[in-house]
């Protein structure tokens, strides 16, 4: 199968960067700083060396490492994608984009997996760092590889939404500003909005869960969104078969991506719709 050549060119662009290296290792050194902070004889020195402990100081890092990796790639994310058409702009390299072979669906999905494979290798090179944990015990992989499709499905929803704003956009200061604008916006309305429904004890319809990232991983890894900071509730029982769907994914996983899955593919039609409409202003 070819690579996509937008793909290619933007990979290769991206680690010709000085600064590309420089926040990989900013991320990497917060995220090592979590294992440190976490390890037995820090966090839980105070409560001994028991196997109740290791395993409340290896669940706890997991939570800790995954809330800060979506935490760093939420912030590093869109500042990168609402640049992908504007960048294009400003370069006057669009037109020359537009007339070549590639059709429409070319250039988007070359764009989109641009990001997918930026926010793939943030999610792989943190393989280790598991791998160093789970020799603690206490969670099993397959909370991890749910967290990491969390974060993935997550980072899908804002690359199309920072896609968007490129596309419709002038400058990249105006595509970057409006795609973090509308992620705190987001986060916000429907917190209201859960609250609201909470209110009126309709809250089953819809959960903070639903669109908090942070919530469902901890609700995957310790029962309920807080569960661990009102008591050390391991909720060990979620090992059960019956807590499973298809014997692998909890409730809250898939709820999360149901409604990421669901943003991401009405921010893709809107992306084509503007392509579209604006594509004979770069010609």
């Amino acid at each position: 199968m070819m690579i996509n050549p937008i793909l290619g060119r933007e990979v290769i662009t991206l680690f010709r960067r000085p600064r590309t290296y420089f926040w990989i290792t900013v991320y990497m050194s917060i995220l090592t700083l979590v294992v440190f902070t976490s390890w037995p004889g820090h966090y839980s020195s105070s409560y001994g060396q028991g196997v109740i402990d290791l395993i409340r100081t290896s669940r706890y890092a997991a939570v800790g490492i995954l809330c800060v990796m979506m935490l760093l790639i939420f912030v590093i994310l869109p500042s990168f994608m609402a640049t992908t058409f504007t960048r294009e702009k400003e370069e006057n390299t669009l037109a020359s984009l537009a007339v070549t072979q590639l059709t429409m669906f070319d250039i988007i999905s070359g764009k989109i997996q641009v990001g997918v494979f930026y926010t793939l290798y943030l999610i792989m090179i943190t393989v280790p760092l598991f791998g160093a944990l789970y020799k603690l015990g206490g969670f099993a992989m397959s909370e991890i590889i749910q967290g990491y499709m969390i974060i993935l499905v997550m980072s899908l929803a804002i690359c199309l939404w920072a896609m968007f704003f490129s596309v419709i956009s002038a400058t990249s200061y105006k595509a970057i500003s409006r795609s973090y604008f509308f992620f705190f916006l987001l986060l916000i309305f429907m917190g209201v909005f859960s609250a609201f429904l909470r209110d009126l004890g309709l809250g089953y319809i819809f959960s903070s869960a639903y669109i908090n990232p942070f919530m469902s991983i901890e609700a995957i890894f310790f029962g309920s969104a807080g569960g661990r900071y009102s008591s050390f509730n391991l909720n060990l029982s979620k090992y059960s078969s019956q807590n499973l769907i298809f014997g692998f994914f909890y409730i809250e996983t898939l709820k999360i991506i149901a409604f990421y899955g669901a943003l991401s593919l009405i921010f893709l039609l809107l992306i084509i719709s503007a392509y579209r409409r604006l594509q004979h202003k770069w010609l």
